[in-house]
């Protein structure tokens, strides 16, 4: 290579890859796009340039950095491959990223909105709490070491200076620094590198993509490092007037000269940089705004590839078999072809089940068939991993079909998708390793049933019951200056099949001029019912008042809704999506949004003396609250100091008194155990990664981390009501589930976990 040049690779077979393309190069090596001939699948294919090659101590530099990212499994960390020495040349094949440094991707876009700064350092973070947990500090992180790729997502890559902490390696871990504006004050006074020094550089870098310039500068190498040795950069909301002061503190608190002065360590970033997100309003949106800023900025046809493959090399590949395969299509033509594959994928799921446009409830009560091409991967201590290949939809809102161990989620189309807009419901049995497709995904505007965001299956308590194994489903119809919202209620046996609606109800909001311009959403007739099974409560827009009420009606019922029994005067703080009964039916629980936008918990008793109820919590961190049993207490997750996590709470119904504080914890809708002697929460592992835990509802109040996933839980945990098992939406880009056989447990039925 030495003799030849570097670009002599394309076109030829080295090591076991085809390789395709020169994509950089830099002092010490360069990176091919090349293809694995034995598993044919793409790679970034890194070799030791020319004399380099030829030095031990070269070599041995070069593959720790395999040694250092090898280990390391993380969605946010560009994983390695192999690596190995070809005819005397060292090599690296590594992932390919399809997308670009976060260095051009500044060059070319300028300052960043702190949301988009905030989103990529909270993923930039997990890689880092991942690496040190492995006892690997990363050394050099900076923008060139930062990949977005097409799907939105952050990567970390470039392991080449890090150093195995405690390794005693001192070949390695002096000398090498890594590049000066990203270093930490006490690496320019000769102090060897750790995880806080990693953290410097992650503050360095959201300073940069926030301000559009570096905290220092200086043309000078001996001045540059003087300053930040010395010198207090300017505080971010000074550059930028309109940066949240939360946003500055955590940046500076990052910057801090002493190591011990920064946060603790990567994990609690994450964490810090996640609150922010949320308490800026809608962190959910925001990875899919970035995403689709990313796909739209980083196309393939927009990436630089520094030296093509030779026409005569592209001729040894087209061969009538393989042409297809290897030769690059035009822009429009790939994307065309990217749709297709999509819809390919989608048509193969829910081939047959399309719900047509004006045919009513009727038309869509059909089997539901089982879903073939999701995969069940079992792991230790009784998980079970449920993936879907569909990239396009997401789970949400998860539950159990009654006392049935049959999960039932939301399929909804992401945005920026073609399948925005669109959603479906999926019934998943972990015993047999089933899924079925209950209600194909159909658009929320057109005149087919639908599903609203937040799905209602229909708990029982008391078993037989009636509405045991039921669901809402919601139909929107618009008309011209009005809009009727539908809920039926539907029935699902064994999880496969939907029979007739047991009844159906109808909410009209008229569109005046107001909610037209602001695009409002139809208000829609959520419901609970009563664990008897005789009847339920519905949330009604009161479209003179501006608010929603709650009414009961029996089942089956015919006729208008507001012929019910009132429970609620009208009130536009009310959230209609969180009615829910307690077990034996004499209470029901609902939230409010108060003057302080802080969410409030009401009780109410459903006997007819008690109006409107009382208010016994307020501060819930979370949309969700979960009635005990016994119905006599309730549990909450809510948020006690701004600088830490929600804690898992349990109340009295009777009158909001604390009865057990669990500790960090997010609660969801079905939270206990039906033995009442635990509950099963959402909180971080060490990385910051959200897993499912068990926590006992005695004192000392112990804790079992019950799952263990690389990229944790997206959402909170439902534990079944047989106790057989605990479920949540995976945290991966497929839609996916995990189960978790709560049989594996050590519970001796006192209470210990």
């Amino acid at each position: 290579m030495g003799s030849v040049g570097h670009a002599s690779l394309i076109g030829q077979t080295f090591a076991g890859y085809e390789v395709q393309a020169l994509l950089g190069r830099g002092a010490m090596s360069c990176v091919y796009q090349a293809q694995d001939v034995r598993l044919g699948r793409p790679v970034a294919l890194k070799v030791l340039l020319g004399s380099l090659a030829r030095n031990p101590v070269n070599v041995r530099l070069f593959h720790r950095e395999a040694q250092a990212a090898a280990p390391l499994r993380h969605t946010n960390i560009v994983r390695v491959y192999s690596a190995g020495v070809e005819a005397q040349t060292p090599y690296i094949a590594m992932e390919y990223v399809p997308g670009e440094s976060l260095a051009r991707f500044l060059r070319r876009k300028g300052v960043q909105k702190w949301q988009t700064a905030l989103y990529i350092g909270e993923q930039v973070a997990a890689a880092l709490a991942c690496a040190h947990e492995h006892g690997i500090t990363h050394r050099d992180v900076k923008p060139a070491n930062i990949l977005l790729d097409q799907k939105g997502r952050v990567r970390l890559t470039d392991f080449g200076i890090a150093c195995a902490q405690q390794s005693g390696d001192d070949e390695f871990a002096a000398g090498v620094l890594g590049t000066p504006h990203y270093m930490a004050p006490e690496l320019c006074s000769g102090i060897e590198a750790s995880n806080a020094s990693d953290l410097y550089a992650l503050g360095v870098t959201l300073y940069e993509l926030m301000a559009g310039e570096l905290p220092f500068q200086s043309d000078s190498p001996v001045v540059l490092l003087k300053q930040i040795a010395t010198e207090e950069p300017v505080r971010l909301n000074r550059k930028q007037r309109d940066l949240p002061d939360d946003v500055a503190r955590l940046v500076a608190h990052l910057l801090a000269k002493n190591p011990s002065d920064r946060p603790h360590d990567a994990g609690v970033v994450r964490t810090r940089i996640a609150q922010l997100l949320t308490s800026g309003g809608g962190r959910s949106a925001i990875p899919d705004a970035l995403a689709a800023y990313v796909k739209e900025q980083s196309r393939e046809s927009n990436l630089r590839v520094l030296t093509p493959p030779p026409k005569s090399a592209i001729r040894k590949r087209s061969t009538a078999k393989n042409v297809r395969k290897n030769m690059r299509l035009p822009q429009r033509d790939r994307m065309g072809r990217m749709v297709a594959s999509g819809c390919a994928v989608l048509l193969c799921l829910f081939a047959g089940l399309w719900v047509g446009g004006g045919g009513g409830a009727e038309a869509s009560l059909r089997p539901a068939p089982e879903l073939t091409s999701v995969r069940f991967d079992a792991f230790g201590g009784g998980t079970v991993l449920m993936r879907t290949p569909i990239e396009a939809y997401r789970f949400n809102d998860l539950r159990w079909l009654g006392d049935r161990p049959v999960a039932i989620v939301a399929a909804a189309g992401l945005p920026g998708t073609l399948y925005d807009g669109f959603t479906g419901v999926m019934a998943i049995d972990p015993n047999v390793q089933r899924c079925t497709n209950v209600l194909a995904p159909s658009h929320s505007s057109g005149g087919a049933p639908g599903i609203s965001d937040t799905l209602n299956p229909m708990p029982a308590y008391a078993s037989p019951s009636p509405m045991n194994g039921t669901l809402s489903v919601y139909e929107r119809i618009a008309h011209d200056d009005t809009s009727s919202v539908v809920a039926h209620l539907v029935r699902i046996d064994d999880g496969q099949t939907l029979k007739s609606p047991l009844f159906s109800i109808s909410n009209t909001h008229r569109d005046d001029a107001r909610t037209v311009h602001q695009n409002a959403a139809t208000p829609l007739p959520f419901s609970s019912p009563h664990p008897d099974g005789d009847r339920v409560c519905v949330a009604l827009y009161d479209t003179m008042h501006h608010g929603f009420y709650l009414v009961e009606l029996p089942v089956p019922f015919e006729g208008a809704p507001e012929e019910g029994t009132r429970l609620t005067t009208t009130d536009a703080r009310l959230n209609p999506e969180s009615i829910a009964y307690s077990p034996d039916g004499e209470r029901l629980g609902y939230l409010l949004t108060n003057s302080k936008n802080q969410t409030e918990l009401w009780v109410l008793r459903t006997d007819g003396n008690d109006v409107n109820g009382i208010a016994i919590a307020t501060g819930l961190s979370d949309q969700t609250f979960t009635f005990s049993p016994n119905s006599g207490a309730i549990l909450v997750s809510s948020q006690v100091d701004e600088e830490v996590a929600p804690r898992a709470r349990v109340i009295s119904t009777k009158d909001g008194t604390l009865v057990h504080d669990l500790g960090i914890g997010r609660v969801g809708h079905e939270a206990w155990h039906p033995s009442a002697s635990y509950v099963a929460v959402a909180a971080p592992d060490s990385r910051g990664q959200d897993q499912i835990w068990a926590i006992e509802l005695n004192a000392p109040y112990r804790r079992q981390q019950l799952t263990t996933l690389e990229d944790g839980i997206d959402g909170l945990p439902a534990i079944s009501r047989d106790g057989a098992w605990v479920a949540a939406i995976g945290n991966t880009d497929q839609a996916s589930m995990v189960f978790v056989d709560l049989a594996q447990l050590n519970f001796d039925g006192a209470g210990h976990v």
